[in-house]
């Protein structure tokens, strides 16, 4: 394998894998959920990268699928775990159940829907499982209220500490999204038909033009974005500290900007000489808001100072 491979663990190549062949979104989806019958058939409702996504910082990629058997299984990779996650991931199983329903249709014929959620780091503090599952329970008795909720969480820091859950199938999934070396990747293609495939199917992608390029604009826009995010954390730090110094913010959110700057041009290769690191000192967080723009456009420094 001559070819770098791709990260499966960014979103848009996790999307790209799970439905360049529906096999490979067949087998995971039964890795993770105990289903009443082996999956016959399923509909991917969102197959599409949408235009505009790799370069929008906020933007959810997800995965959508209806079986026949009437169950919604919605799929997603989360790479960074930023403030409100819970929230969003309740929110966005509550859309897709409310969409399951047609207007005047009856409330009989909402359908279980199912998120399987992916972390590439740690999300739940309150356990050490790599497979968690949660559901609608009575607290008492943890009786059902109905099977129409059920959310899977996947992390994948804590494969190493899953015991008396273990699944070989889900497990091998995990060490193929983790799997960094040709060496971790051949093993796996040994163990387990659906793994080789997905190896093969990873190899391709990594040789895609275009998918290369989606790749990297998504790394970059997500790379924009989480800095953006800590600096906002930072900010909001600084404000408690420092209440009512209008400066103390702007400093707080420069500081993350020109981090986000450094990053993005080391990504690129773009070399930051002592007459940029000068010019960089002097923007403010409108200019450097606007050198991150350009910087992620042309993916080369601007010829004139930012305006």
């Amino acid at each position: 394998m001559a070819t770098k491979l791709l990260d499966p663990t960014l979103d848009i190549v996790f999307k790209l894998l799970m439905v360049r062949k529906q096999e490979l979104l067949r087998d995971m989806i039964e890795s993770v959920v105990t289903l009443p019958s082996p999956i016959s058939e399923l509909e991917i409702q969102n197959p599409q990268i949408p235009k505009d996504c790799p370069a929008a910082k906020g933007i959810i990629l997800d995965i959508f699928v209806k079986l026949a058997s009437g169950e919604q299984i919605d799929l997603e990779m989360q790479s960074t775990v930023p403030p409100g996650t819970d929230a969003r991931f309740l929110y966005y199983w509550a859309k897709a159940y409310c969409n399951s329903l047609g207007t005047g249709e009856d409330y009989t014929l909402l359908r279980p829907t199912i998120s399987v959620l992916w972390f590439k780091e740690r999300f739940l503090t309150t356990t050490d499982r790599f497979h968690s599952v949660f559901r609608l329970l009575d607290v008492h008795t943890s009786s059902p209220l109905c099977d129409h909720l059920e959310i899977h969480v996947l992390e994948l820091p804590k494969l190493n500490l899953a015991i008396t859950d273990r699944r070989a199938k889900l497990e091998r999934w995990a060490r193929f999204l983790r799997a960094e070396t040709p060496e971790e990747f051949e093993e796996l293609a040994a163990e387990d038909p659906i793994m080789s495939t997905a190896r093969n199917v990873l190899e391709e992608l990594s040789s895609d033009p275009v998918a290369l390029r989606l790749a990297q604009e998504r790394e970059t826009a997500v790379l924009i974005h989480q800095h953006l995010i800590n600096s906002s954390i930072r900010q909001g730090k600084a404000e408690g500290k420092i209440e009512g110094k209008a400066e103390g913010k702007a400093e707080g959110k420069a500081e993350g900007l020109q981090s986000a700057v450094h990053r993005l041009c080391r990504i690129f290769g773009i070399d930051i000489d002592a007459a940029r690191m000068a010019e960089l000192a002097g923007l403010d967080e409108q200019r450097l808001t606007a050198l991150l723009d350009t910087l992620e456009t042309e993916r080369s420094w601007p010829k004139s100072e930012v305006r």
